[in-house]
């Protein structure tokens, strides 16, 4: 006897319990929940705040419920969700995201399809152009070829020219005291890549004989207060340092002024420039692998 009504109190227990699973409570005022019979007759329910409903099936964002003898919709955010609402909700986000990702890939296959098919459109063109191109890339080459034969050949005149004759920005005999007044343009003897003079030396003579050095680097100042100074070692190791006499000068590059005496001018004429190192206020840079380590010996003549 007593497991009968076990039993019993357990059948009602699980029938309670699925009953609650798919019953929730609305959580505003609903006005109208409408239900159409067959016969016609229709109902119309006002389902207070609080109110339980019975969960018929989920459709997007909406729940078909019960109340009463009224059927509708009502949508989820009206309703206060339950453990069993959940599982409907999460089943539903993942169907969305597997959606979402299908479409994706579907977009993304199309566009790579896209590109494949345009790439292959370019690749014709680029096949059907090929030949072409190639016979001008060969008559250009061959052009181009005798044009730098002969600008090399012109280079070579030029700097031949150049080394061979003095070049002077100032040649002139002073009104006023009679003095000879003799400045040498800018030679340069290091150059970047592309054209642009990394080193530089200048050559005058007003009364005293003198050498202006430049650098293309920020070295800070050139000052005889510090001092700054050049140092120019020669081919056969000899080294000459000449420090500055000019005024302070912080131009962005590095200009040093000095002069020349009788004994460096001998000096400079016997050996090719090997390293030079200029020395400013913030710091020193040494230079290397000069095209023209021969100025001092074929310039010098040009101030006597």
């Amino acid at each position: 006897m007593k497991s009968s009504y076990f039993l019993k109190f357990i059948l009602v227990f699980t029938g309670l319990t699925l009953q609650s699973q798919n019953h929730t409570v609305v959580t505003r005022d609903i006005n109208a929940l409408n239900q159409i019979e067959n016969s016609g007759r229709e109902y119309v329910c006002s389902i207070k705040s609080g109110k339980s409903v019975e969960l018929i099936e989920f459709s997007s964002n909406y729940w078909k419920v019960k109340y009463k003898k009224c059927i509708g919709f009502i949508e989820s955010t009206f309703l206060e969700t339950t453990p069993y609402m959940q599982t409907f909700y999460d089943e539903y986000s993942e169907s969305m995201k597997l959606e979402a990702k299908r479409v994706q890939d579907s977009i993304d296959r199309a566009e790579k399809n896209k590109e494949l098919a345009y790439q292959r459109k370019l690749d014709s063109i680029a096949n059907r152009q090929k030949e072409l191109r190639l016979q001008k890339q060969m008559a250009e080459f061959q052009a181009r070829k005798t044009k730098d034969s002969l600008r090399r050949v012109n280079d070579s005149l030029k700097f031949v020219e150049r080394r061979s004759k003095c070049h002077f920005k100032t040649n002139e005999i002073d009104e006023f005291t009679g003095a000879k007044r003799v400045l040498t343009e800018y030679y340069s003897i290091q150059k970047l890549k592309y054209g642009l003079d990394i080193v530089s030396i200048q050559l005058g003579k007003y009364g005293n004989k003198y050498v202006r050095f430049y650098l293309r680097s920020d070295l800070g100042c050139a000052s005889p207060y510090d001092p700054s100074y050049v140092a120019v070692k020669l081919e056969n190791n000899d080294i000459l340092t000449f420090y500055h006499k000019g005024d302070v000068e912080c131009e962005g590059v590095f200009i040093l002024l000095a002069y020349l005496s009788n004994s460096d001018i001998n000096r400079l004429k016997k050996s090719p420039i090997k390293t030079i190192r200029f020395s400013g206020t913030e710091g020193y840079q040494d230079e290397r692998s000069f095209y023209y380590p021969e100025l001092f010996i074929e310039k010098l003549s040009c101030i006597k």
